[in-house]
């Protein structure tokens, strides 16, 4: 049998994990380019005599965006914060289920909850105080226009370009941060919850050795051929022994059965008795 190795090829849920984050990271990086050439473009149309000067226009522009963007990407934390499946079956104390049979044979630590618990709240809140103030959006949207038109150069259209820079970093920074930790955060959760054992040695060990040792390490067994007795030995394994492999693996196993004791003459069982003659003269 031939012995199999762990592949270095990453699986392709990783991958496109690692293909969102890129993503991610050249959209924020293609936005923040494109609010810099605006921040840029409309410092230069200000006339010199602008309150704060041209440069403060600018900055102000860029940095409106960039407060916006971390403001959606709470948000879009919120809602992409990946559930765990397993920390609800434990923690929850009322269906009736005997919560036990979820803890596996390895696991040693529970998984804490509590942040998924708050972005719930979090999340209900936000969309309940926006359904409510729905009818007030509009006023809020003139005063904050309002506000912003004096730091901005005080041109006409300055309140609706900083209204806009700051919708477009709220929404963009809610679905990215969304998009990110809704695939490569639950990703890089389920990596580290992930336990690796030490596959030992088997070869030589008795079929019920195997099994026990095997338990002990959270790994599962597989013997060939399957009526194999638990006394038969082993004589090969598909795993290298002080390979790492995750938890529940199975090792499969080649048994033989024992050998019987074989005497002086190369047979089988009890030596022959030896003729003894006696000379007599």
């Amino acid at each position: 049998m031939s012995s199999t190795r762990k592949s270095d090829v990453r699986t392709s849920a990783q991958e496109a994990a690692d293909e969102v984050q890129r993503a991610v990271a050249r959209v924020t990086a293609g936005l923040l380019a494109l609010v810099f050439l605006v921040s840029v473009s409309l410092a230069l149309s200000m006339s010199a005599d602008v309150p704060g000067g041209r440069v403060g226009v600018g900055i102000t522009v860029f940095v409106l965006f960039v407060a916006s963007l971390l403001v959606g990407g709470v948000l879009g934390f919120l809602f992409g914060l990946p559930r765990s499946r397993f920390a609800d079956k434990v923690l929850d104390k009322g269906d009736g289920d005997d919560t036990s049979k979820a803890l596996s044979t390895g696991s040693r630590y529970v998984t804490n909850s509590n942040l998924i618990r708050v972005s719930d709240w979090l999340t209900t809140i936000v969309i309940g105080l926006g359904l409510v103030n729905l009818g007030d959006a509009v006023p809020a949207f003139r005063q904050f226009s309002a506000a912003l038109r004096e730091p901005l150069g005080g041109v006409p259209y300055a309140g609706a370009l900083g209204t806009s820079v700051a919708v477009l970093g709220v929404l963009s920074g809610m679905l990215l941060v969304y998009l990110w930790v809704s695939v490569q955060g639950r990703a890089l959760l389920e990596m580290s919850e992930v336990r690796e054992e030490t596959v030992p040695d088997l070869k030589g060990k008795s079929v019920n050795n195997a099994r026990r040792i095997l338990s002990a390490l959270s790994l599962r067994l597989k013997v060939v051929p399957q009526e194999a007795k638990d006394d038969w030995k082993v004589i090969d394994q598909n795993f290298d022994p002080d390979l790492r492999v995750n938890e529940s693996t199975e090792v499969e196993i080649t048994a033989v059965p024992p050998t019987p004791a074989q005497g002086p003459d190369g047979g089988h069982g009890t030596p022959a008795a030896t003729e003894i003659v006696v000379v007599t003269s």
